[in-house]
């Protein structure tokens, strides 16, 4: 196993599994409302389109990578800290 991925899966997350959770279903639940804004102002006329889709799933990869960069900055300042 590569040493990048060893220290990725044996790192402590730094936030619970419920703020994880809880921040997913918010990016879910705003995006839906991102892609209702969009229906609501482009009418029925692109009801064929997969745009709202993209944009739900558009706010839950934000969501996600910056969860992940925010715990990651984080670990390496604790890791900075460390050597000091």
């Amino acid at each position: 196993m590569p040493d990048w991925l060893a220290t990725a899966a044996s790192a402590d997350p730094g936030l619970p599994a419920a703020d994880l959770v809880a921040r997913t279903l918010l990016s879910v639940l705003l995006g839906f409302v991102v892609a209702g804004v969009y229906r609501a102002t482009t009418g029925r006329a692109n009801a064929g389109d997969g745009l709202p889709t993209t944009l739900v799933l558009l706010c839950v990869l934000v969501a996600v990578v910056v969860t992940y960069l925010r715990c990651t900055a984080g670990n390496a300042n604790h890791s900075a800290n460390d050597h000091t």
